[in-house]
């Protein structure tokens, strides 16, 4: 198990770090975190009880400086980095986990990569910015995933025509906007006082799946029906049990990306847990009755799924109102098993009238995969249930982890607990609104091990490639669609993986996270033979070589302990998310996010279309905004109308350019 240096968790009722106290409060306080540690932020310095001891660093390194891995051997000395953990952890702390070899196992993959570097093309140059406070931080962006197979504790969320950007993240069993606190200090007193939190008494009612049923994959199509007859949901009630002040004024919003940035802050080394309070529920952006363990917002909806199979789906059109809730419900196997609610995806289908249809894809682990159609916005006030479009069960039996569409909508790609991937063809039948899928393809994958399992996978932007990470093999998977469906490269990641994301301008690059302590970035594109170091190979000519090696960056992520500052804490990666734009890579950590700029992407020079297009984009945000509040006066309607008069003759290929996917990044 891990002992905590400081074994003093800070309570939800602890505000020495606004205000003060007497004695007496201390006393008291003291008693009470020994007992409860609930809303404990828990403790920056903790070493595990084992056969080793931790490395410690010198604590006169400079406090705006990232920590930098180094390629010393691990075995010249016995201990090595520690971890940031939640004491309530599943993980399993001994001597033979990866988990708690990684640091030696990255070294080792670390000093292959240099040797590779001083013979190819890229040599030492980075992805990342390297600069003195980079990467940025985040305040008030403290997360968890609440399960340690769970890396999707992120989530980001773009205004209506993509121009601004947000992050909503797990934290216990609330969902925060991230860099946002509305802590009053009145009301802290009034909590203190009254010793009351307030929480949601509100349950789930249960939907009960099958998790043992082998389906025809010629009835695959009609399996909502026979769901629907066997099976009853019954909606939740239409509002969660605490409700935001109707003053709620959500102005996180802005004109542009730069603006989101502006709210991060120079990089330290050195943190406190006073820098990383409480998020309470007065605070949150959305408290729920249950622990989430996966997040997706896209298109003005929310859809969250919990570690005991709780699922709840919010509309979150409205930024100057409380997220209004559709529909959630508790999932249930036969016996009474418990399902969790692995993942969840929302996408959508365009038809013929410039309209589109949405779904909600979710992933319940041995029950197979949930597909649900999802209401219209204008209706989400009066709706209290979704439609079953789809129950998917033809996995053989293998829990289904993650389940992602392709951008193109085309296919359907399922990783699980096995040595296998199951890929579906999709068609979107527009007249029947429905989603019809091909018979259901199931893709060894080459290993060696006995037990197998993938957590996480992802999309390249052209749908040519997808990747996925593993829990319980060191290696990281890419896959190509074209010309034939087949895996094309496998990375060395030095440890499990976890959280995975393609770059989504750029084809080749790839980012994916280690548990603890380690960010991975590939570059597809910028790969070599061994037997030709100089010359380039791009991603589509994989086929055609042998030996290949492509250009792979670890980045360190950690912290210094408070009570040591020589003790290097290895940070908890709980999810990874790209700026639309791909110019900079959010990382979520148990403490904070960070904000890391992508080099290729930040600092390549707009075209005169793009700028003039993101005036555009930001004339018709704002006109929007103004008539959805209706606080257009005859003045501004007038000039509303005279500058679509002037954007309606712009040639009309220009102007689908300029627009893109993005003018309905939400709709309403």
């Amino acid at each position: 198990m891990v002992y905590y240096e400081e074994s003093k968790f800070m309570s939800s009722y602890n505000h020495d770090w606004i205000l003060p106290k007497t004695t007496e409060l201390k006393e008291q306080d003291e008693e009470e975190e020994e007992d409860d540690g609930a809303e404990s932020d828990y403790s920056l310095d903790y070493e595990y009880l084992g056969p080793r001891q931790a490395n410690y660093r010198s604590e006169q390194d400079a406090d705006s400086d990232a920590s930098e891995l180094s390629c010393s051997s691990s075995t010249s000395q016995a201990g090595f980095d520690m971890w940031d953990e939640d004491p309530y952890s599943t993980n399993d702390f001994t001597w033979e986990s990866n988990d708690m070899r990684l640091t030696g196992f990255i070294k080792q993959r670390q000093r292959e990569l240099l040797l590779l570097n001083k013979i190819s093309p890229w040599k030492s140059s980075s992805f990342w910015r390297k600069e003195k406070g980079w990467p940025k931080q985040l305040p008030s962006s403290s997360s968890t995933s609440n399960h340690d197979q769970s890396a999707s504790a992120l989530s980001l969320v773009l205004s209506d025509y993509g121009l601004s950007e947000k992050l909503h993240a797990v934290y216990r069993d609330r969902i925060i906007e991230c860099g946002k606190l509305n802590h009053i200090i009145d009301d802290l007193k009034v909590n203190i006082n009254n010793n009351t939190t307030t929480t949601n008494t509100k349950n789930n009612v249960t939907t009960w799946l099958e998790t043992s049923c082998i389906i025809d994959p010629n009835t695959l199509t009609n399996t909502s029906n026979k769901f629907n007859e066997t099976h009853a949901s019954v909606s939740l009630p239409k509002h969660s049990a605490y409700q935001k002040p109707s003053s709620f004024d959500n102005k996180s919003f802005t004109t542009h990306n730069d603006n989101f940035l502006s709210k991060f802050t120079p990089y330290t080394k050195y943190i406190k847990r006073s820098q990383f309070p409480v998020v309470f529920p007065q605070d949150s952006y959305l408290t729920l009755g249950f622990e989430p363990l996966c997040l997706a917002e896209k298109y003005g909806y929310m859809a969250i799924g919990g570690l005991e199979g709780e699922f709840e789906l919010y509309c979150c059109m409205d930024e100057t109102k409380p997220p209004v809730k559709i529909w959630g419900t508790k999932f249930k196997g036969k016996d009474n098993v418990l399902l969790m609610t692995n993942s969840v995806q929302i996408v959508r289908w365009k038809k013929k009238n410039n309209d589109y249809s949405y779904f909600l894809i979710a992933c319940m682990n041995d029950a197979g995969i949930l597909i649900y159609d999802l209401p219209s916005h204008g209706q989400c006030q009066t709706t209290n249930n979704c439609h079953l479009n789809q129950h998917i069960r033809c996995f053989d039996h293998v829990p289904i982890n993650d389940a992602r569409v392709s951008p193109d909508g085309q296919h359907l790609v399922c990783v699980g607990d096995d040595a296998c991937i199951f890929h579906l063809s999709v068609f979107f039948n527009q007249q029947k609104n429905r989603l019809v899928f091909g018979s259901p393809e199931k893709f060894k994958i080459p290993t060696t091990i006995p037990t197998f399992s993938s957590q996480y996978l992802c999309w390249s932007k052209s749908s040519l490639f997808f990747a996925h990470t593993s829990d319980t093999h060191n290696t990281v998977f890419i896959w190509k669609t074209q010309p034939k469906f087949e895996m094309l490269h496998k990375i060395d990641a030095g440890g499990y993986t976890y959280a995975i994301q393609f770059h989504p301008q750029q084809e080749g690059v790839l980012v994916f996270s280690n548990r603890y302590g380690y960010l991975h970035t590939v570059n597809l594109d910028e790969a070599i033979t061994t037997d030709d170091p100089t010359n380039y190979i791009s991603i589509k000519d994989y086929h055609r070589h042998e030996n290949i090696v492509t250009r792979h960056e670890i980045t360190m992520i950690s912290f210094r302990g408070e009570k040591n500052r020589k003790l290097r804490i290895l940070a908890k990666i709980n999810g990874l998310q790209w700026s639309k734009e791909g110019s900079y890579l959010y990382v979520s950590t148990k403490k904070r996010v960070l904000a890391y700029e992508f080099v290729q992407s930040s600092r390549r020079v707009q075209s005169l279309e793009k700028m003039a297009g993101q005036k555009a984009l930001s004339i018709l945000e704002d006109y929007q905004k103004k008539r959805r509040r209706k606080k257009e006066c005859e003045e501004k309607q007038k000039k509303r109308r005279l500058w679509n008069e002037k954007w309606d003759k712009v040639p009309a290929h220009v102007r689908n350019n300029v627009l893109g996917d993005i003018n309905l990044a939400s709709h309403w």
